[in-house]
């Protein structure tokens, strides 16, 4: 039927015949008037009228709503008629709206309060509510919302009846009251801000899957709302429950890995990471035995599908944020300067190539596996679906960016001024082909410093005059958002950058003085001081559940902030080591004014080594404190995160207690996901603590 619809018009396009219209709406109408008992001539008529409406032709008296109406009487009962018709309801006028949902009320015959007596009567009137949510007008919507909660849970327990005897992998047909439910309690808390509504939600959700433990979406739900609130015990107990596997690590790995590196777990993490790199690496193997397989069987025609698939695989966006931020927290973490060196001597990674083919990108998202039901400004669209690639293309070139310059920065430590090429040994410096042999090593990688610096400053100065902004929280089926707000925001990168010029300061042979390395020492003193007033005066509204994630993301930045700056206080300080102590093989050929000079020279720059790691040490302590009070507040017997908001004032005193037995379990849940995180950062912290103590032996 699209073809016929697309043939039509564009003959129209070249002839410009009215009757090619006319002509098409007759045989369209004949097609609805036979009575066959199909969607498509209903569909097909239906995609004819919206192209109508989008080329701003005339409609010729074309009458959607009675259209509208067939497919109801015919095929309303039908799990998939919503989705089979909102690709339409934005093309009715707001008569036309009324008109549909008051013929569609009539269609379902109950009364105002009367339950659905068979299974048909159910899904009618399921239909209606959605469909009535998919047209309702924006006045008194957290009204609206709230009675709809409530509404949607008495026809779900009683639809329990119409369940009976269906398999247990199959989802129930009353799932639809729970799931209109949830999306509800979601919108509810986009209109209001208050996190009990998530929480009303989230138990709704797990409600919703002891009846029916196959159906996706509320796990999908569960997934999206436990993200939203930190709770990734949870986030990956849905996870877990969804299965997600081989193709899928591609498609919907966005949904789950990168919220945990947010909220600072960084053990679920590392073990998605994993199994996500093992199989984009696995896949190029893979898809090599199967080319060589089609070509020894003469199935010549498939090797250009298991082409095409490999080059989606291994140029996805995905899979190089997954590389990029799994090797970030490998080095990162590391509990010494030689560990790290380790580290990234394993890794096909130099601070002067970048290895990402940019234009070769491939967004390889399922951003269609959440379903939507609301109206079509509140839908994911094309917009929107950009603006979250943009999100995560910057966010991969600055944390590449990063990489590269950790690379650099490990790199340089080992290195002198004075040496060459030919005397350097090359065991952690690769790819040295750009380089002249009578170059120094030194000048080698810091001139590659130097241009990741001008870089990181060029993009920086690209985004502070045009901001990414959030996606709007209003869209239940966009992507979790990006954690590259919070790093703009908390001006992330900006500390990076004057922490690589104070290292310059210190390792460069040139006249730097003191007084300019003190100065952009200040800068970042005075950054680490703004940064634990935020996340202190953080801890006040620690009560709300949202209030807590937002505080303990902003203490996994610090946490990444401070491995940062370890790793460059412990390159600067093994630069400077090595240094003096080359010096000092050379004091006998050299004048003793000169030696005195690079003495004192590399006195005050140990001076500010050691003033930057005292307040690193000072700032891991207040941190630390902070954190574990948090954490003793946590422990607390019966402490209540979330509260039902709706779902309690169901009328089954059975069910309310069931719901309430879920909610403590949800509390829980959240509880432990929030000890758990606080604990996986002490970890992190009192490790730095050690490797910068053992930096001063």
């Amino acid at each position: 039927m699209k073809c016929y619809i697309f043939t039509v018009f564009r003959s129209w396009e070249v002839s410009k015949d009215a009757a090619e219209i006319k002509s098409a709406t007759s045989f369209l109408n004949f097609n609805v008037t036979r009575g066959q008992q199909s969607t498509v001539p209903l569909l097909g008529w239906l995609e004819f009228y919206c192209e109508l409406k989008r080329r701003q032709l005339p409609t010729h008296g074309l009458d959607i709503v009675w259209v509208l109406m067939k497919y109801m009487r015919g095929f309303g009962a039908a799990d998939c008629s919503l989705h089979n018709l909102k690709p339409y309801l934005p093309y009715l006028s707001s008569v036309e709206a009324k008109d549909f949902l008051n013929q569609v009320w009539s269609l379902v015959a109950l009364g105002e309060n009367e339950l659905p007596k068979n299974k048909n009567e159910m899904h009618l009137h399921v239909c209606n509510l959605e469909l009535a949510r998919c047209l309702r007008d924006s006045d008194n919507i957290l009204e609206y919302n709230r009675t709809i909660v409530l509404t949607c849970l008495r026809y779900y327990v009683h639809s329990q009846i119409f369940c009976d005897g269906l398999p247990i992998t199959e989802p129930r047909p009353s799932d639809r009251y729970a799931l209109l439910a949830a999306h509800a309690l979601y919108e509810c808390w986009v209109e209001t801000n208050n996190s009990n509504y998530l929480f009303d939600c989230i138990v709704i959700c797990h409600y919703a899957l002891n009846y029916s433990p196959s159906n996706s979406q509320f796990k999908l739900l569960l997934l999206k709302l436990y993200h939203i609130l930190g709770g990734c015990q949870g986030a990956q107990e849905a996870y877990i429950s969804l299965d997600i596997k081989h193709m899928q690590l591609d498609t919907l790995g966005y949904l789950h890995v990168f919220p945990l590196i947010m909220n600072g777990y960084y053990s679920y993490a590392l073990s998605v990471l994993n199994v996500t790199l093992k199989f984009f690496t696995n896949n190029y193997k893979d898809s090599a035995d199967h080319i060589t397989y089609a070509y020894k069987y003469d199935a010549y025609t498939k090797i250009p599908e298991f082409i095409v698939i490999r080059e989606r695989l291994n140029n996805s966006v995905h899979y190089y944020l997954s590389s990029v931020e799994n090797t970030l927290i490998d080095v990162l973490h590391t509990q010494s300067h030689s560990v790290a060196t380790e580290v990234l001597s394993e890794i096909d990674v130099t601070p002067h190539r970048d290895y990402i083919q940019w234009s070769k990108l491939q967004d390889n998202r399922d951003l269609n596996v959440l379903w939507e039901l609301d109206k079509e400004e509140n839908c994911l669209n094309k917009k929107v679906i950009e603006q979250t690639l943009n999100h995560d293309l910057v966010l991969l070139r600055l944390r590449t960016i990063l990489l590269r310059m950790i690379v650099g920065v490990v790199q340089i430590s080992g290195t002198h001024p004075c040496e060459n090429m030919n005397g350097v040994e090359k065991k952690n410096i690769s790819d040295f082909d750009n380089c002249n042999n009578n170059e120094s090593s030194f000048e080698f990688i810091k001139s590659a410093l130097i241009t990741l610096t001008e870089t990181l400053e060029e993009e920086l100065k690209t985004l502070n005059d045009n901001m990414p902004s959030p996606v709007a929280r209003k869209i239940i089926a966009a992507p979790p958002d990006s954690r590259l707000i919070l790093l703009l925001t908390t001006n992330y990168f900006g500390l990076i950058l004057d922490e690589m010029r104070f290292m310059f300061d210190l390792i460069s042979g040139e006249n730097v003085g003191p007084d300019e390395s003190q100065l952009h020492l200040s800068v970042i003193l005075l950054y680490y001081e703004c940064l634990l007033s935020l996340i202190s005066n953080g801890i006040i509204e620690e009560d709300n559940l949202k209030h807590i994630n937002t505080l303990l993301q902003t203490c996994a930045i610090f946490v990444e902030l401070v491995c940062f700056t370890c790793i460059i206080i412990s390159s600067c300080d093994m630069f400077l080591k090595h240094n003096k102590q080359t010096l000092a093989k050379k004091n006998k050929k050299k004048k003793e004014s000169n030696v005195e000079k690079e003495r004192t020279s590399a006195e005050w720059k140990f001076d500010l080594i050691d003033k930057l790691s005292e307040c690193m040490t000072e700032s891991i302590d207040v941190v630390v404190s902070i954190l574990k009070s948090l954490e003793k507040k946590l422990r607390e017997k019966n402490i209540v995160l979330g509260r039902l908001i709706i779902s309690s004032k169901i009328e089954s005193k059975e069910e309310k207690e069931k719901l309430f037995n879920i909610s403590g379990l949800v509390n829980e849940s959240l509880t432990g996901s929030y000890i758990t995180s606080i604990g996986l950062m002490l970890k992190v912290l009192k490790q730095k603590v050690k490797y910068l103590t053992s930096l001063k032996q």
